[in-house]
């Protein structure tokens, strides 16, 4: 929940200096992420679906994001790896526990959320494809890409014991298998962990928390709800 909306708000913050078509698809992959982040925390046992404000607007020890959000750095590139890897792990995650969920409204979250970052991962592929084909700039997608991985081995692992203390191994193993059959180069890969790390406090990361605090203050955003059923239709 937490990086599906610091994922929403890094992709509102790129339209800013984005071309028209971009700054089109960043501005579904925003509003999409939000109600994605909604959903599940209407599953985790909220009352309906949560206020957007509310949700967005929690001081940074309320939130436990992965290490996709420990950077400064907002270039392109790495806001491509970001969404890339986060849209990956999501549709890894939701598939594997999709057959296993019983409660109806945990089952219309994950669906949901495969559905939408099925959707989000190829936009971020076709991105990925470009900086990868332009020769000035696939060393720098590389250097990005790198980083990006290296940080999120959090992904399938709670900040706090109980359940998840673990980790979901499997989903784990699985993520680089399906960056691989994106089309990322194999060696790009080594630097995911080998066993799924234990996530950190926001508040451990001035980078996490300099990103909460933008958030939180940016009196735009996030912008009035769509009708639920048409921001569906959009992520489906």
């Amino acid at each position: 929940m937490d990086d599906l909306c610091l994922m929403s708000f890094v992709a509102r913050t790129q339209q800013d200096e984005a071309g028209p078509v971009r700054a089109r698809g960043l501005d579904v992959i925003s509003r999409n992420n939000l109600l994605h982040a909604q959903e599940i925390a209407t599953a985790c046992g909220g009352s309906g679906m949560p206020d957007r404000i509310r949700l967005t607007r929690r001081p940074p020890r309320e939130w436990w994001p992965s290490g996709l959000f420990h950077t400064t750095d907002q270039s392109w590139p790495s806001v491509v790896a970001r969404g890339l890897v986060l849209a990956a792990g999501l549709v890894v995650l939701a598939r594997s526990h999709l057959a296993d969920a019983t409660a109806p409204g945990w089952r219309t979250a994950l669906a949901l959320v495969e559905r939408g970052q099925s959707r989000q991962f190829g936009q971020w592929r076709m991105s990925a494809g470009q900086l990868i084909a332009e020769q000035d700039r696939r060393p720098e997608f590389e250097q990005a890409f790198r980083a990006t991985l290296a940080r999120s081995g959090d992904l399938y692992r709670a900040g706090e014991g109980g359940a998840c203390e673990v980790g979901d191994v499997q989903a784990h193993y699985a993520l680089p298998v399906v960056l691989r059959r994106s089309g990322l180069p194999r060696s790009w890969l080594d630097t995911w962990c080998d066993y799924p790390r234990r996530r950190r406090n926001a508040t451990a990361s001035r980078a996490a928390t300099r990103l909460i605090d933008e958030m939180r203050v940016r009196r735009d955003w996030p912008q009035r709800a769509r009708a639920r059923r048409a921001a569906k239709e959009v992520g489906s």
